[in-house]
Protein backbone atom coordinates (compact mmCIF):
# COMPACT_ATOMS: atom_id res chain seq x y z
CA UNK A 1 0.00 0.00 0.00
CA UNK A 2 1.35 3.14 -0.73
CA UNK A 3 1.16 6.42 1.28
CA UNK A 4 -1.20 7.94 -1.01
CA UNK A 5 -3.54 4.85 -1.14
CA UNK A 6 -2.97 4.76 3.46
CA UNK A 7 -4.61 8.21 2.88
CA UNK A 8 -7.45 7.32 1.28
CA UNK A 9 -8.26 4.33 2.87
CA UNK A 10 -8.35 6.35 6.94
CA UNK A 11 -10.05 9.47 5.23
CA UNK A 12 -12.84 7.00 3.89
CA UNK A 13 -13.14 5.50 7.27
CA UNK A 14 -14.18 8.94 9.14
CA UNK A 15 -10.35 9.25 10.68
CA UNK A 16 -10.07 13.04 11.46
CA UNK A 17 -7.52 14.72 9.60
CA UNK A 18 -4.80 15.15 12.51
CA UNK A 19 -4.87 12.20 13.44
CA UNK A 20 -3.74 11.04 9.97
CA UNK A 21 -1.18 13.59 9.50
CA UNK A 22 0.21 12.62 13.07
CA UNK A 23 -0.22 8.94 11.76
CA UNK A 24 1.28 8.77 8.65
CA UNK A 25 4.35 11.44 9.57
CA UNK A 26 5.35 8.88 12.48
CA UNK A 27 5.48 6.45 9.58
CA UNK A 28 7.74 8.42 7.36
CA UNK A 29 10.04 9.09 10.51
CA UNK A 30 10.39 5.18 11.72
CA UNK A 31 11.79 5.06 7.85
CA UNK A 32 13.70 7.52 8.08
CA UNK A 33 12.19 9.70 5.05
CA UNK A 34 11.80 13.36 5.34
CA UNK A 35 8.22 15.13 5.02
CA UNK A 36 6.80 18.37 6.55
CA UNK A 37 3.38 17.82 8.00
CA UNK A 38 2.19 20.70 5.94
CA UNK A 39 2.58 18.85 2.77
CA UNK A 40 0.48 15.76 4.52
CA UNK A 41 -2.14 18.06 5.59
CA UNK A 42 -2.40 19.36 2.59
CA UNK A 43 -3.08 15.66 0.93
CA UNK A 44 -5.39 14.63 3.75
CA UNK A 45 -7.17 18.35 3.15
CA UNK A 46 -7.44 17.13 -0.88
CA UNK A 47 -8.77 13.57 -0.35
CA UNK A 48 -11.08 14.48 2.35
CA UNK A 49 -12.83 17.23 -0.54
CA UNK A 50 -12.36 14.05 -3.01
CA UNK A 51 -14.86 12.38 -0.43
CA UNK A 52 -17.17 15.01 0.02
CA UNK A 53 -17.56 14.92 -3.92
CA UNK A 54 -15.57 17.95 -4.49
CA UNK A 55 -13.56 16.05 -6.90
CA UNK A 56 -14.43 18.11 -10.13
CA UNK A 57 -11.84 21.26 -9.37
CA UNK A 58 -13.58 22.32 -6.25
CA UNK A 59 -11.99 22.42 -3.19
CA UNK A 60 -12.94 22.51 0.94
CA UNK A 61 -13.79 26.42 1.35
CA UNK A 62 -10.90 28.48 2.27
CA UNK A 63 -12.37 29.18 5.81
CA UNK A 64 -12.45 25.16 6.47
CA UNK A 65 -9.63 24.93 5.22
CA UNK A 66 -8.08 27.54 7.68
CA UNK A 67 -10.07 25.69 10.73
CA UNK A 68 -7.83 22.65 9.59
CA UNK A 69 -4.43 24.85 8.96
CA UNK A 70 -5.01 26.37 13.29
CA UNK A 71 -5.99 22.94 14.19
CA UNK A 72 -2.68 21.58 12.60
CA UNK A 73 -0.92 24.17 14.50
CA UNK A 74 -2.52 23.45 17.92
CA UNK A 75 -2.27 19.86 17.93
CA UNK A 76 0.01 18.89 20.52
CA UNK A 77 1.27 22.08 21.63
CA UNK A 78 0.79 24.02 25.47
CA UNK A 79 -1.59 26.72 24.75
CA UNK A 80 -0.98 28.37 27.78
CA UNK A 81 2.55 29.41 25.42
CA UNK A 82 2.38 31.73 22.41
CA UNK A 83 1.39 29.81 19.02
CA UNK A 84 1.49 32.53 16.22
CA UNK A 85 1.88 32.06 12.62
CA UNK A 86 1.67 34.39 9.56
CA UNK A 87 -0.68 34.82 6.56
CA UNK A 88 1.70 34.20 3.88
CA UNK A 89 2.39 31.04 5.76
CA UNK A 90 -0.26 29.60 6.28
CA UNK A 91 -1.51 30.69 2.23
CA UNK A 92 1.81 28.52 1.34
CA UNK A 93 0.70 25.76 3.46
CA UNK A 94 -2.94 25.67 1.95
CA UNK A 95 -1.27 26.01 -1.74
CA UNK A 96 -3.04 29.32 -2.70
CA UNK A 97 -2.38 30.54 -6.04
CA UNK A 98 -5.29 31.99 -7.46
CA UNK A 99 -5.71 36.18 -6.45
CA UNK A 100 -9.63 35.16 -5.54
CA UNK A 101 -8.30 32.30 -2.72
CA UNK A 102 -5.92 34.47 -1.30
CA UNK A 103 -8.54 37.36 -0.76
CA UNK A 104 -11.30 34.32 0.70
CA UNK A 105 -8.24 33.48 3.09
CA UNK A 106 -8.20 37.52 4.19
CA UNK A 107 -11.66 37.38 5.00
CA UNK A 108 -11.56 34.00 6.88
CA UNK A 109 -8.92 35.29 9.07
CA UNK A 110 -10.18 38.26 9.51
CA UNK A 111 -13.77 36.89 10.82
CA UNK A 112 -11.51 34.72 13.18
CA UNK A 113 -10.09 38.18 14.99
CA UNK A 114 -13.59 39.36 14.95
CA UNK A 115 -14.92 36.06 16.84
CA UNK A 116 -11.80 36.56 19.31
CA UNK A 117 -9.93 32.80 18.03
CA UNK A 118 -6.98 34.35 16.80
CA UNK A 119 -5.51 38.13 17.20
CA UNK A 120 -3.23 40.30 15.19
CA UNK A 121 0.51 40.40 17.31
CA UNK A 122 1.79 43.39 17.70
CA UNK A 123 2.02 46.03 15.05
CA UNK A 124 3.28 43.03 12.84
CA UNK A 125 0.97 42.74 10.04
CA UNK A 126 -0.04 39.67 8.45
CA UNK A 127 0.90 37.69 12.11
CA UNK A 128 -1.51 36.26 14.25
CA UNK A 129 -1.82 34.46 17.34
CA UNK A 130 -3.96 31.71 18.39
CA UNK A 131 -6.28 32.90 21.46
CA UNK A 132 -6.52 30.33 24.34
CA UNK A 133 -7.61 29.80 27.56
CA UNK A 134 -6.30 27.30 27.89
CA UNK A 135 -3.83 27.31 31.39
CA UNK A 136 -0.85 24.58 32.53
CA UNK A 137 -1.54 23.66 36.13
CA UNK A 138 1.33 23.28 38.56
CA UNK A 139 0.36 20.82 40.91
CA UNK A 140 2.28 21.54 44.35
CA UNK A 141 1.20 18.54 46.02
CA UNK A 142 3.60 16.74 43.32
CA UNK A 143 7.44 17.09 43.77
CA UNK A 144 8.54 14.31 41.32
CA UNK A 145 9.50 16.18 38.63
CA UNK A 146 11.70 19.09 40.34
CA UNK A 147 15.24 18.71 39.56
CA UNK A 148 16.19 21.42 41.98
CA UNK A 149 19.30 23.60 42.24
CA UNK A 150 21.81 23.38 39.20
CA UNK A 151 25.27 22.98 40.74
CA UNK A 152 26.68 25.32 38.65
CA UNK A 153 29.88 27.98 39.14
CA UNK A 154 30.67 31.56 38.37
CA UNK A 155 33.29 33.26 37.57
CA UNK A 156 33.86 35.83 40.56
CA UNK A 157 32.27 33.20 42.78
CA UNK A 158 28.49 34.72 41.55
CA UNK A 159 27.03 31.35 42.60
CA UNK A 160 27.67 32.78 46.79
CA UNK A 161 24.56 35.05 45.69
CA UNK A 162 21.83 32.73 44.18
CA UNK A 163 20.96 29.32 43.40
CA UNK A 164 21.12 28.52 39.56
CA UNK A 165 18.01 26.75 38.81
CA UNK A 166 16.86 24.51 35.70
CA UNK A 167 15.18 26.96 32.66
CA UNK A 168 17.51 29.91 33.88
CA UNK A 169 18.19 32.49 31.53
CA UNK A 170 21.59 34.39 32.41
CA UNK A 171 22.47 37.51 30.77
CA UNK A 172 25.67 39.40 30.70
CA UNK A 173 25.52 43.23 28.87
CA UNK A 174 29.06 44.12 28.46
CA UNK A 175 31.01 47.34 26.67
CA UNK A 176 33.58 46.67 23.99
CA UNK A 177 36.29 45.39 25.28
CA UNK A 178 35.29 44.98 28.45
CA UNK A 179 35.71 41.13 29.08
CA UNK A 180 32.47 39.81 28.02
CA UNK A 181 34.28 36.20 25.95
CA UNK A 182 36.98 35.83 28.59
CA UNK A 183 33.98 35.99 31.36
CA UNK A 184 32.33 33.00 29.19
CA UNK A 185 34.83 30.85 28.48
CA UNK A 186 35.48 31.35 32.27
CA UNK A 187 32.09 30.21 32.62
CA UNK A 188 32.19 27.29 30.45
CA UNK A 189 35.54 25.95 32.13
CA UNK A 190 33.95 25.83 35.53
CA UNK A 191 31.62 24.22 34.36
CA UNK A 192 32.38 21.79 31.43
CA UNK A 193 32.70 18.55 33.50
CA UNK A 194 29.61 18.57 35.33
CA UNK A 195 27.64 19.26 32.06
CA UNK A 196 27.41 19.28 28.57
CA UNK A 197 28.19 22.74 27.41
CA UNK A 198 27.94 24.69 23.89
CA UNK A 199 29.38 27.60 23.18
CA UNK A 200 27.97 29.56 20.13
CA UNK A 201 30.08 32.59 18.66
CA UNK A 202 29.00 34.87 16.28
CA UNK A 203 32.86 36.80 16.20
CA UNK A 204 35.23 33.94 16.76
CA UNK A 205 36.12 31.22 14.72
CA UNK A 206 38.67 28.48 15.08
CA UNK A 207 41.54 30.65 15.41
CA UNK A 208 40.67 32.98 17.47
CA UNK A 209 39.35 30.39 20.21
CA UNK A 210 42.63 28.67 20.50
CA UNK A 211 44.76 31.94 20.16
CA UNK A 212 42.37 33.08 23.78
CA UNK A 213 42.09 29.30 24.63
CA UNK A 214 46.31 28.70 25.24
CA UNK A 215 46.55 31.33 28.02
CA UNK A 216 44.57 29.68 30.57
CA UNK A 217 42.75 26.22 28.77
CA UNK A 218 44.92 24.86 26.48
CA UNK A 219 43.45 21.64 26.37
CA UNK A 220 39.95 22.61 26.05
CA UNK A 221 39.53 20.86 22.82
CA UNK A 222 39.90 17.54 24.11
CA UNK A 223 36.46 17.80 26.47
CA UNK A 224 33.43 15.62 25.04
CA UNK A 225 31.89 17.71 26.90
CA UNK A 226 32.81 21.27 25.14
CA UNK A 227 31.60 21.83 21.98
CA UNK A 228 32.21 24.98 20.03
CA UNK A 229 30.41 26.83 17.36
CA UNK A 230 30.15 29.48 14.64
CA UNK A 231 26.66 30.75 14.79
CA UNK A 232 25.50 34.34 14.60
CA UNK A 233 21.72 33.54 14.64
CA UNK A 234 18.52 31.41 15.29
CA UNK A 235 20.23 29.93 18.72
CA UNK A 236 16.76 29.45 19.67
CA UNK A 237 16.73 26.30 16.91
CA UNK A 238 20.54 25.00 18.09
CA UNK A 239 19.08 25.07 21.91
CA UNK A 240 16.36 22.94 20.81
CA UNK A 241 18.72 20.08 19.99
CA UNK A 242 20.09 19.85 23.30
CA UNK A 243 17.60 22.13 25.90
CA UNK A 244 19.09 20.22 29.15
CA UNK A 245 22.78 21.43 28.47
CA UNK A 246 23.95 24.73 29.08
CA UNK A 247 24.19 26.70 25.91
CA UNK A 248 26.50 30.31 25.63
CA UNK A 249 25.77 33.03 22.93
CA UNK A 250 28.38 34.87 22.69
CA UNK A 251 26.97 37.33 21.51
CA UNK A 252 23.41 38.05 20.47
CA UNK A 253 23.50 40.61 17.87
CA UNK A 254 20.92 43.18 15.64
CA UNK A 255 21.70 45.37 13.84
CA UNK A 256 18.52 47.24 13.90
CA UNK A 257 15.39 47.64 15.55
CA UNK A 258 16.79 46.96 18.79
CA UNK A 259 13.43 47.01 20.17
CA UNK A 260 13.54 43.06 19.03
CA UNK A 261 16.08 41.84 21.34
CA UNK A 262 13.45 40.85 24.17
CA UNK A 263 11.69 38.83 21.52
CA UNK A 264 14.70 37.25 20.39
CA UNK A 265 15.44 36.31 24.04
CA UNK A 266 11.89 35.19 24.53
CA UNK A 267 12.47 32.86 22.00
CA UNK A 268 15.42 31.37 23.02
CA UNK A 269 14.12 31.01 26.79
CA UNK A 270 11.23 29.09 25.36
CA UNK A 271 13.36 26.26 23.13
CA UNK A 272 14.93 25.37 26.67
CA UNK A 273 13.80 22.72 29.08
CA UNK A 274 15.67 22.22 31.98
CA UNK A 275 19.32 23.48 31.03
CA UNK A 276 20.44 27.23 31.24
CA UNK A 277 21.33 29.57 29.01
CA UNK A 278 23.90 32.56 28.97
CA UNK A 279 23.72 35.43 26.79
CA UNK A 280 26.05 38.08 25.87
CA UNK A 281 25.08 41.32 24.67
CA UNK A 282 27.11 44.83 23.79
CA UNK A 283 25.81 47.93 25.78
CA UNK A 284 26.66 51.32 25.44
CA UNK A 285 29.38 52.89 27.90
CA UNK A 286 27.53 54.53 30.71
CA UNK A 287 24.85 52.19 30.81
CA UNK A 288 23.71 49.45 32.68
CA UNK A 289 21.97 47.89 30.04
CA UNK A 290 21.99 45.91 26.98
CA UNK A 291 21.35 46.69 23.54
CA UNK A 292 17.61 46.41 23.64
CA UNK A 293 16.77 48.29 26.56
CA UNK A 294 15.05 47.64 30.03
CA UNK A 295 12.93 45.09 28.57
CA UNK A 296 15.96 42.86 27.96
CA UNK A 297 16.08 42.30 31.44
CA UNK A 298 12.54 40.76 32.06
CA UNK A 299 13.44 37.01 31.27
CA UNK A 300 16.51 36.91 32.65
CA UNK A 301 16.81 35.34 36.61
CA UNK A 302 20.29 36.93 36.57
CA UNK A 303 21.68 40.06 34.62
CA UNK A 304 25.01 41.50 34.89
CA UNK A 305 26.37 44.50 34.18
CA UNK A 306 30.55 44.57 32.51
CA UNK A 307 32.68 47.49 32.78
CA UNK A 308 36.57 47.64 31.99
CA UNK A 309 37.36 47.05 35.62
CA UNK A 310 34.08 46.55 37.07
CA UNK A 311 31.49 43.61 37.30
CA UNK A 312 28.22 44.81 38.50
CA UNK A 313 25.17 42.53 39.93
CA UNK A 314 22.11 44.57 37.92
CA UNK A 315 19.29 41.57 38.95
CA UNK A 316 19.66 38.40 40.52
CA UNK A 317 16.57 36.24 41.34
CA UNK A 318 16.72 32.81 43.63
CA UNK A 319 18.85 34.58 46.40
CA UNK A 320 21.13 32.01 48.56
CA UNK A 321 20.20 33.88 51.82
CA UNK A 322 17.00 35.82 51.37
CA UNK A 323 18.66 38.11 54.14
CA UNK A 324 21.30 38.89 51.47
CA UNK A 325 20.52 40.99 48.81
CA UNK A 326 22.70 40.42 45.90
CA UNK A 327 21.54 43.22 43.58
CA UNK A 328 23.15 46.58 43.26
CA UNK A 329 27.09 44.58 44.24
CA UNK A 330 29.95 45.52 42.08
CA UNK A 331 33.41 44.01 42.47
CA UNK A 332 36.39 45.23 40.60
CA UNK A 333 39.19 43.27 39.21
CA UNK A 334 41.93 43.34 36.84
CA UNK A 335 42.12 41.65 33.08
CA UNK A 336 45.47 39.95 31.93
CA UNK A 337 45.43 37.70 28.97
CA UNK A 338 42.09 38.38 27.92
CA UNK A 339 40.66 35.52 30.26
CA UNK A 340 42.08 35.35 33.68
CA UNK A 341 39.89 37.81 36.04
CA UNK A 342 42.03 38.84 39.36
CA UNK A 343 39.11 40.64 41.97
CA UNK A 344 40.56 43.64 43.43
CA UNK A 345 37.66 43.82 46.01
CA UNK A 346 35.22 41.96 47.11
CA UNK A 347 31.12 42.36 46.30
CA UNK A 348 30.53 45.73 47.67
CA UNK A 349 27.36 47.90 47.55
CA UNK A 350 27.83 51.21 46.16
CA UNK A 351 25.64 53.73 45.80
CA UNK A 352 25.09 55.03 42.39
CA UNK A 353 26.43 58.55 41.54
Amino acid sequence: MTYDELITYLVAGKAPAQTIVDFVYSIFKMEGKGIKKSVLLESVQMEIAKMQGHDQGKKLPISAQLEEYVTFLTSGRDLSQLVTFSLIDCSHSLGLKDPKDKTALRVAIRRKVEKGEIEPVGHKSGIYRIVSDQDKPINLLDTSDLLGELPIEFPMGIQRWIKPMPHTVCIIAGEPDSGKSGFLLNFAKLNHERFTVHYHSSEMGKAEFLDRLQYFWSDAGESRTMKFYERSNDFAGAIKRSPDDIHIIDYLQLFDNFYLMAEHIDKIAKAMRNGLVFIALQKPRGREEGIGGERTKDLARLYLSLSPGCLKIVKAKNWRNSKENPNGRRMTFKLSDGCRFTPTSNWERVADT
